[in-house]
């Protein structure tokens, strides 16, 4: 989300975050993952974009792998990113998020975010 929310703020104006003040902070489930470095976690869940952004670590095929973690973790991506990022958009189960983490072509996971060009 890091990378998004800064391509957001230099391309399209900034990064808006519409959620009502003093609304509490809209939660998911977190497993917790299995292995001992898992990739990291970054952001906070919003409902309005409940998906995940997986960054794939540099080198790996992005399609085949996205395909192979699909299969093993029982998703498709939404979106598969092969010029800046590497990586794939998905909703995903807790469980799945927890697998995904320890995986090694996994370099972190994001919550997705809904990002808006008007104030």
């Amino acid at each position: 989300m890091r990378y998004l929310c800064l391509a957001g703020f230099v391309f399209l104006g900034g990064c808006v975050d519409r959620s009502p003040v003093g609304a509490p902070a809209p939660t998911v489930e977190i497993v917790p993952p299995s292995c001992i470095r898992p990739a990291p976690l970054v952001g906070r869940f919003d409902p309005r974009a409940p998906g995940y952004i997986v960054d794939l670590s540099n080198g790996v095929d992005v399609a085949v792998e996205t395909a192979r973690l699909g299969e093993k973790y029982g998703f498709t991506a939404r979106w598969v990113y092969t010029a800046v990022l590497g990586g794939f958009s998905a909703e995903l189960t807790p469980q799945a998020v927890a697998g995904l983490r320890c995986e090694r072509t996994v370099q972190s996971i994001s919550f997705d975010q809904q990002v808006s060009i008007d104030e």
